[in-house]
This record gives structure tokens, C-alpha cells and sequence, in this order.
């Protein structure tokens, strides 16, 4: 539903842009994990990073993986230590790319599930 919820909200931003057809990526990813910080009080999400104008169909698959990226942490990661996932996103206009962080403070990760298509998604989208 979180994958969903991500294309969603980036036709979203750009229904309501002023240029009719850019996302503000650095807002777009704050507003991705506005949605998953309010399924879990216990864990915050910070955002930071630099404004950067892209194009819709670019937009979304860095944001599907930023989204997948916190929503691992906010189900494996915090027991009782840890309660801070951090994304950072900064872009080098000079050259026309980004780059998206995204750490926690969490118990760190255990072996790799058998089945978990989140991962899986991660490890064949383009922007790896």
C-alpha cells in the first residue's frame, strides 16, 4: 500500500504544482515520509536536503525506494533502541543527478528474508 500511496502522492504534488509539470523532490519526500512517521509515533523521520525540480515519471521511483528504504526500519529495525530514521537528499544541478540517504539508529539488519519483495524491488530499480 506504501508503494501505492507514493505514486499517488507525487500526481498528487504535481496536480497542485505551479508549473503544471515538476515535483519538488525534496517536499515530495518529506510529504512520503510524513505519511509513514504517522503509522509509527515511536519513530521519527527526519527529512533534509536541497530543492530540486523533476519531472513526475523521475520522481517516483526514487521516492518508491526512499519509501521502501523507511518502511523496513519502521518494521524491523526498533525494538526498544533507536528511534530515528534520517533521509538526506542533495543535488548537484552541475551535473543533473541526486543522491538520497537513508539511515537509522536502529538494531541494524539481520539475514535477508526469503520472499521480501522490498529489497528485491530495491536491488533491480535503475537508480541503484
Amino acid at each position: 500500500m506504501d508503494r501505492v500511496h507514493a505514486i499517488a502522492l507525487a500526481h498528487h504534488q504535481l496536480s497542485l504544482g505551479e508549473g503544471g509539470s515538476e515535483v519538488e523532490f525534496s517536499d515530495y519526500l518529506r510529504a512520503l515520509c510524513r505519511n509513514l512517521d504517522a503509522c509509527n509515533k515511536a519513530v521519527r523521520i527526519e527529512v533534509t536536503g536541497n530543492r530540486a525540480m523533476l519531472p513526475p515519471d523521475r520522481a517516483v521511483l526514487p521516492g518508491l525506494t526512499v519509501a521502501e528504504l523507511c518502511t523496513n526500519p519502521l518494521k524491523y529495525a526498533f525494538d526498544d533502541l533507536g528511534d530515528t530514521i534520517r533521509v538526506d537528499f542533495s543535488a548537484g544541478s552541475e551535473i543533473g543527478e541526486g543522491c538520497s540517504t537513508v539511515e537509522d539508529d536502529g538494531k541494524g539488519m539481520g539475514p535477508t528474508r526469503e520472499g521480501g519483495l522490498g529489497l528485491t524491488l530495491i536491488a533491480t530499480w535503475p537508480c541503484n
